[in-house]
């Protein structure tokens, strides 16, 4: 078997860069997108929690983190969803436009050296041989389309987040109402949301040659959080 070219090499070794790149963003977002799981549970843990009556004491801190927690969740969507056109954001649509252009880059480049040269280099083989063999353009354009269908839940979000999270609207002082209404946070679509970006990232994840399991936060969180109220209970029928 012939061995690879300098120049082949050389393109082998910058395709190989360029997917640790991809991997790094991807981790940025798989982090923004953990944490802001984890508020979602803490925030509608902490409100469930008040609606079962579990808990009548902590009413400041736990509100301050519930709050808190559901601000960061809207934020979270926000960013990994919102086309901010003024800006050069990271997030799900800039990671498909990447991924995209790294996979059609391997493409061409496997189509003119030839598959079979590439047993000598087995990662980079592993790699590419995935982007040839399952899809991925199909997978782009679908997860498009899968953005755009929640594209109306993160609009009702970007309002909220514009006019009270980021900073409070003028407008507000003449109709406050929004002030007092319950930010859009506790129904299906926003962990149908969550479900499609975890979707998301797994792919391209497994694409690129790792794992990444999210099942356990939201888990690992709710049993934090019946822990510290079971300990609230507890002090409440001391007293």
């Amino acid at each position: 078997m012939n061995q690879l070219t300098k120049e082949a090499q050389e393109k082998i070794e910058e395709l190989v860069r360029e997917a640790e790149k991809i991997q790094e963003l991807t981790g940025l977002l798989t982090a923004e997108l953990v944490q802001g799981w984890r508020c979602y549970h803490i925030a509608n843990s902490i409100r469930q929690a008040y609606a079962d009556k579990r808990v009548n004491s902590m009413y400041y801190f736990l509100v301050t983190v519930r709050v808190s927690c559901e601000n960061s969740v809207i934020l979270t969507l926000t960013n990994l969803i919102s086309e901010q056109k003024r800006h050069k954001t990271a997030n799900i649509s800039y990671l498909l436009r990447e991924f995209e252009t790294w996979a059609n880059k391997t493409k061409k480049f496997l189509n003119f050296t030839g598959r079979e040269r590439l047993d000598n280099i087995s990662r980079t083989a592993t790699l590419t041989l995935r982007i040839l063999d399952k899809g991925v353009p199909r997978h782009i354009a679908q997860d498009r389309e899968y953005l755009e269908t929640i594209r109306p839940t993160v609009e009702k979000l970007e309002s909220y987040r514009n006019t009270i999270v980021a900073h409070i609207d003028r407008k507000l002082v003449n109709d406050p109402a929004p002030l007092l209404t319950e930010p859009l946070l506790y129904q299906g679509e926003i962990e149908s949301a969550f479900d499609m970006l975890f979707g998301i990232i797994k792919r391209y994840s497994w694409y690129l040659g790792y794992e990444v399991r999210f099942e356990e936060h939201g888990r690992r969180v709710l049993e934090d959080f019946e822990y510290l109220i079971e300990t609230i209970e507890k002090d409440n029928e001391r007293e």
